[in-house]
């Protein structure tokens, strides 16, 4: 202790000190070249060589001090920048740090409100995660991803009013048991609900309505597609698998990867002229109502293989930009797949029409497959283009099959590897230039029915 009360202090001296210390030689040094000037101004050549000698190495002298003076001035100033631009810098991360937390509490406790038992809450959890994800875009798709969880929960939909039991607690066991009432057409109509449980499962219902349409809301463009609405959030990936979804719309909406694989649609399902930007997947789902897909657009690959659509399919002038795949697709009513295009590689193989199917005007750019179709109704293909090669092999028609003025290419590479229904050719030299084929190239045969002297070589 003694020692450290000894040992002299330093003290460094500050920017200003040095200024003013550079300044006072600078004054000092002006004093002695002025008093000297006075004592040789009247003097000999030799006075007059030293006053020339004085005058310059004044001259340096205030050329000296004045440099240092504004390099200490530019280096105060420097270090009054620096700690400027560092203390914006302190408070932007302190901003953004403040940002994030806040956004991290919100998202927390909405999140916590899909959890509650009470419908309400759930509701205001899910605009809560609207609101933050409208204001903070680098959250859009993590909201989405929440309320797709949501929606992939299981749910047993309300039960008609005349299936709701009235009965006393002292039943309660009965009507828990699996009882079925039988409608006019003698199927299921499903079991006996207790009141409290169907009310329950109308509240759900609503909340589910609801993260469904903030979903389809903020994935709809609008109607300029040069200046989308600012509710749009775009390249959002939707991941629905398993979900069972209740009217669901999607029509004219923008998604990149969509997820639909084993989903199950209550009510109609709405897609017209939705656009899929990449894969689009409804691999083993259920449309229990018509299904739409009016005008849509699959950029990518489509896969329907095993959907079960029990009332109408809809899928008139949509568009496949690459691979289609309906592999084991039942149709439980009427198909359309009018003005369809298919420009890549596509499969109908054992398909099931329970209904009419319509392909009047389709066009097949790629390969494709009807192998073991069924159709159990009227099929029609008129007016259809064929660019490659197409199997019917092992297909079934009910009702026959209308080909009327089917086209189809005959300079593909590899050659053609075709398999017509039967009783159908194909006949060549080129058909009539038709406004379908007039801007296409290559060389076009037309599909025709093969007369029975055809057949027995008979005629000609």
């Amino acid at each position: 202790m003694g020692e450290q009360r000894g040992r002299p202090t330093y003290k460094v001296l500050s920017t200003r000190a040095i200024v003013w210390f550079g300044v006072a030689l600078v004054v000092v040094g002006a004093g002695v070249a002025t008093a000297l000037l006075l004592a040789y101004g009247n003097g000999t050549e030799a006075d007059r060589a030293r006053l020339d000698a004085i005058r310059t190495a004044g001259t340096i002298v205030v050329g000296t001090g004045g440099a240092a003076a504004l390099w200490l001035a530019a280096r105060r100033q420097q270090a009054a920048e620096i700690a400027l631009r560092q203390k914006d810098v302190d408070q932007a991360h302190q901003e953004q740090d403040a940002t994030e937390r806040r956004v991290t509490e919100l998202y927390t406790k909405a999140v916590e409100q899909l959890g509650s038992e009470k419908a309400p809450v759930r509701l205001g959890g899910m605009y809560a995660l609207e609101r933050l994800a409208q204001n903070v875009p680098d959250q859009r798709q993590t909201v989405v991803n929440v309320l797709c969880s949501y929606l992939r929960m299981p749910f047993q939909p309300p039960v008609a009013p005349d299936l709701v039991s009235t009965a006393s607690a002292a039943v309660d066991a009965l009507i828990a048991a699996p009882q079925w009432d039988k409608q006019a057409t003698g199927e299921q109509a499903g079991p006996i609900v207790d009141r409290a449980e169907n009310e329950g499962r109308m509240q759900e219902r609503e909340v589910r309505l609801t993260a469904q349409r903030i979903i389809t809301k903020h994935l709809h463009p609008g109607d300029d597609a040069d200046r989308p609405a600012r509710t749009f959030w775009e390249d959002i990936d939707l991941d629905l698998a398993g979900a069972t979804l209740t009217a669901f719309d999607l029509g004219g909406c923008h998604v990149r990867v969509a997820r639909f694989s084993e989903a199950t649609f209550e009510g109609d399902a709405e897609f017209r002229g939705a656009t899929f930007g990449d894969t689009a997947v409804f691999q083993r789902a259920t449309f229990k109502a018509d299904a739409v897909f009016h005008g849509a657009t699959f950029r990518k690959d489509a896969v329907f293989d095993g959907v079960a659509f029990e009332k109408a399919a809809v899928f008139g002038r949509a568009v496949f930009g690459n691979a289609a795949w309906f592999g084991g697709v039942r149709f439980g009513k009427v198909a359309w797949f009018d003005g369809v295009t298919f420009n890549g590689s596509t499969g109908f193989d054992g398909v099931v029409f329970q209904g009419n199917a319509w392909f009047d005007g389709a066009t097949f750019e790629d390969d494709v497959v009807f192998g073991g179709v069924k159709f159990e109704e009227a099929a029609g293909f008129d007016r259809v283009i064929f660019g490659k090669d197409v199997w019917f092999d092992g297909a079934t028609f009910g009702k026959g099959v209308e080909l009327d003025s089917v086209r189809v290419r005959l300079d593909v590479v590899p050659a053609p590897n075709r398999n017509w229904p039967d009783g159908f050719s194909v006949v060549d030299p080129d058909p009539p230039r038709e406004s379908a084929l007039a801007e296409r190239d290559g060389v076009w045969g037309h599909l025709v029915p093969v007369r029975d002297s055809d057949r027995t070589g008979e005629g000609g």
